[in-house]
């Protein structure tokens, strides 16, 4: 539980995360032992900026995580139009070493971390709304100071 006031943002571009999580495991769920050529950093951020779009697209779902899953355990592929929660993702990236990456998909940046990482941005959408997280654009955001309570 804690509060959040953002008092300035930084235009389209910024990413102020309401939450940044980051963790290490192996593509084969072993923890990482310091090997950078199979360990993997992987992070979940979810963007407050109601200017930041989703890149996540029915159309081209490489940005998309593969599944997305509802609290009630009912997993959707993305391929699935009807159900899965595009705008609920800003971006989803994969990890350079991956060993069973569902194509297409984008892989992460690996200027901004030259270990192998994979980056999951969630945006404010009802289906985050079960962990306490914003359920729509402009929550918590600058003019809307928010006691934050979130099941991470």
């Amino acid at each position: 539980r804690f509060r959040l006031n953002v008092i300035q943002g930084g235009g389209p571009h910024s990413q102020f995360y309401l939450m940044d999580m980051g963790s290490c495991w192996k593509n084969n769920g072993k923890p990482c032992d310091g090997n950078v050529t199979s360990d993997v950093t992987r992070y979940s951020e979810m963007i407050l900026n109601p200017e930041t779009p989703s890149w996540c697209k029915p159309d081209d779902p490489k940005l998309c995580p593969p599944y997305h899953t509802f609290p009630n355990g009912t997993k959707v592929h993305r391929t699935d139009k009807s159900r899965y929660p595009y705008e609920a993702y800003h971006l989803h990236c994969t990890p350079g070493n991956g060993e069973h990456v569902e194509q297409p998909s984008g892989p992460c940046d690996p200027y901004s971390n030259p270990q192998p990482q994979e980056i999951l941005q969630i945006l404010p959408h009802p289906v985050w709304g079960e962990y306490g997280y914003p359920t729509k654009k402009g929550q918590g955001w600058i003019g809307d100071p928010t006691t934050w309570e979130l099941d991470v």
